[in-house]
């Protein structure tokens, strides 16, 4: 496919923050199934939809990737992320994150959420997060993107990853 110099296939993700939650979660999707494919995708965030559908008549191979809670039009080469929420809520109410974030630094994730996240919106929760524990938000994104997705059944993202090779094919 490529040797990681030109990308093969071009993955536009949902989120429109330089701090992907998307983006660290799918990248340690196609790490955890096929790391040698991860070289040969970039993968970026922007407005997923219009974008994919502006390129898909050129000879550029691009996807797009949304969030859970969002329907996938698989012939337009638009996927979804395994689960049912935005990818802030899925983390947060995972029970393996909730489990590392408690042993790693002895915060109730729960907790934190109910006393300190009420009204605030879920796109801001892990700068909040990052806040609370003094750690930088990419490093914790990355960190839980990772125990989440050991945790994630390997069916639901092989089919994912698969997908995603297969449109580099077409």
């Amino acid at each position: 496919m490529s040797d990681g110099h030109s990308k093969a296939l071009v993955i536009f993700v949902e989120d429109e923050k330089t701090k992907s939650i998307a983006k660290a979660i799918l990248t340690e999707i196609i790490r955890r199934v096929d790391s040698n494919f991860l070289s040969t995708v970039g993968i970026y965030p922007a407005g997923v939809k219009n974008t994919v559908r502006a390129l898909n008549d050129t000879e550029i191979k691009v996807v797009g990737v949304l969030d859970a809670d969002q329907k996938a039009i698989p012939k337009q080469n638009i996927f979804t992320l395994p689960g049912k929420l935005a990818p802030e809520k899925e983390l947060f109410n995972n029970q393996a994150v909730k489990t590392y974030i408690q042993k790693e630094y002895q915060l109730d994730l729960d907790d934190f959420q109910f006393s300190c996240l009420v009204d605030i919106d879920h796109h801001q929760w892990f700068e909040k997060l990052a806040q609370k524990l003094s750690v930088e938000e990419l490093a914790l994104v990355t960190e839980v993107s990772r125990d989440y997705v050991k945790n994630l059944p390997e069916n639901e993202i092989s089919s994912l990853v698969n997908q995603l090779k297969e449109a580099c094919l077409k």
